[in-house]
């Protein structure tokens, strides 16, 4: 069995439209932050992560992955059964942190078991470096202005049925 093929951002968000997202961090890093519409697998609880990252800091590599080994080993058929359940079997995309051992550990099952997974070519942290990126691409604006009944709402709504996106202030504080 080889290591699960690994996508860049661009490629695995393009995926994402049709596939569904593993996101493997613990329960308390997803509900900080995660990509959009991905799913918790978590591989390790807080607890678990924070014994492992004890022992790497303080004892070593070897040590906290011998850790790891000794959460991962009994829930390897949960996690199965979660990911079938969720995906129906369908291919799935999968990351962690920073594209490392969590996200090769969970694709490496899934494929062994038979369900297609493609990890995210340096974890979440690449999707939020890209989404901090997407910033600095300038983005017109324009501003609606006038008096009272001169039309603004007609002409956002008739914008908004045209796919643009606007916001109505007017709307959003309840003036109508």
């Amino acid at each position: 069995m080889t290591a699960a093929e690994s996508l860049p951002i661009e490629e695995f968000l393009s995926s994402a439209k049709s596939q569904l997202i593993f996101d493997v961090r613990t329960p308390s890093e997803f509900a900080h932050a995660h990509i959009p519409s991905a799913r918790n697998l978590a591989l390790f609880s807080d607890e678990e992560r924070a014994v492992i990252g004890t022992a790497y800091k303080q004892e070593s590599r070897e040590k906290a992955i011998m850790h790891g080994f000794e959460f991962f080993g009994p829930k390897m058929k949960l996690l199965v059964e979660a990911a079938l359940e969720q995906s129906s079997g369908k291919d799935v995309l999968v990351h962690c942190w920073r594209g490392g051992m969590r996200s090769s550990a969970v694709s490496w099952l899934l494929n062994f078991y038979g369900i297609n997974a493609r990890t995210l070519d340096g974890g979440y942290k690449s999707f939020r470096n890209y989404a901090l990126r997407s910033f600095d691409i300038p983005q017109p604006l324009l501003i609606i202005g006038g008096k009272t009944g001169s039309g603004k709402t007609y002409i956002l709504n008739e914008l908004k049925k045209l796919g643009e996106q606007t916001i109505d202030l007017e709307s959003i504080a309840e003036h109508h």
